[in-house]
């Protein structure tokens, strides 16, 4: 590992809230407490965690926060999936990778660690679920059988595959209700309906409710807005979907109780699923030589000559433009680019090699 990489690490700092499903009141403070936080940090925004993560100190009010080595493997296992409420859940690793599109230079470098090492544990351990299967969960932990009648609110990705999963493990009638029906055609992918959610509350009763709604939806007030529901609702929603659960008799759960349950078989399995990560992290660390001498490092070299030299000439030849301001836009411009195409040369040395060659960026040593 190099000095520059080492430094960049000792910095890191991560600033932790844990969101699952709190109310939208709540979500609202939460957010107010994370705004002091410049563009300078990243933010990582699931339905589970609120998260940011900068170079430097950092004295917000954040209830738990990570240093060094700890945040960069404590972000290599969200990435992961391994702190989801579905084990594994594999969309949070894009939403990682997104997230760091436009960092800094050594902030990206330390996420494309993390992303690897995540990608690395994933692929050695073949996660085979998705946000779905919390229906299995919901079900298995409040002793509610699979059968019967299931209303998904929501016709977003979550809503499609808690619809589809629905089916797998035996629903009879599954709907769907949303403000609009899908324009694509999974509707016909199996035996669904959809409903307005308008007119949910005119729905016969159902045996099992779901919601999936996105973070922006109004909440659900579930005494008036809802169908009667025989069995059990559930809220997958953050900020919660559902209002006013504790006024009707149908028992429910949210994925914050689902975290809550979890079983010591899986407590010991996100255990060594966290120090797996943090091997192969350790590992990656040991052998980043990003300097001079290596093809990614004489590649990016290369590239930031190439752009400090345009930069110059545009300045010159455009006085009124902002220095500040070009510099920051093609330097994130770079790093979108950049980002995953150097992502994946980190996991093949000779692609490296022969690429570095491609663009003509010799060492020193040639």
């Amino acid at each position: 590992m190099t000095v520059a990489v080492a430094a960049a690490l000792d910095s890191l700092t991560a600033c932790l809230w844990e969101t699952a499903s709190l109310s939208r009141r709540a979500m609202g403070i939460v957010h107010d407490l994370a705004s002091v936080h410049g563009p300078e940090r990243t933010v990582v925004d699931s339905c589970q965690r609120l998260e940011f993560y900068g170079l430097g100190a950092c004295s917000c009010d954040a209830p738990r926060h990570l240093h060094g080595r700890d945040a960069l493997v404590h972000l290599a296992s969200v990435a992961a999936g391994v702190h989801a409420a579905a084990l594994g859940e594999a969309q949070v690793l894009g939403q990682v990778r997104s997230a760091f599109r436009d960092a800094g230079r050594d902030l990206a470098l330390l996420s494309d660690v993390a992303v690897a090492s995540a990608r690395e544990l994933r692929k050695s351990e073949r996660f085979d679920v998705h946000t779905g299967h919390l229906l299995d969960r919901a079900l298995r932990i409040r002793g509610v059988p699979s059968q019967g009648s299931l209303l998904v609110v929501g016709t977003g990705r979550v809503g499609r595959l808690v619809a589809e999963r629905g089916h797998q493990v035996g629903f009879s009638d599954v709907v769907v209700a949303g403000r609009t029906e899908p324009e694509d055609r999974w509707l016909e992918s199996f035996p669904v309906r959809w409903t307005a959610l308008y007119s949910a509350e005119h729905h016969p009763p159902v045996d099992v409710l779901v919601g999936c709604l996105g973070s922006g939806a109004d909440e659900i007030d579930a005494t008036s807005e809802l169908p009667t529901v025989r069995r059990l609702v559930v809220d997958l929603g953050t900020p919660r979907n559902f209002g006013h659960l504790l006024d009707i008799d149908t028992p429910s759960i949210s994925i914050a109780e689902m975290l809550a349950t979890a079983t010591r078989h899986r407590d010991r399995k996100r255990a060594r699923l966290v120090a797996s990560l943090g091997s192969i992290v350790d590992r990656r660390l040991a052998g980043l030589q990003e300097n001079a001498g290596s093809a990614i490092g004489r590649l990016r070299q290369g590239i930031e000559a190439t752009r400090a030299l345009e930069l110059r000439q545009l300045a010159k030849l455009n006085p009124g433009l902002d220095p500040v301001a070009l510099d920051a836009l093609t330097r994130s411009l770079l790093n979108r680019i950049l980002h995953q195409p150097t992502a994946r040369l980190r996991d093949d040395p000779r692609l490296a090699e022969a690429v570095a060659a491609l663009f003509e960026i010799r060492s020193e040593a040639d």
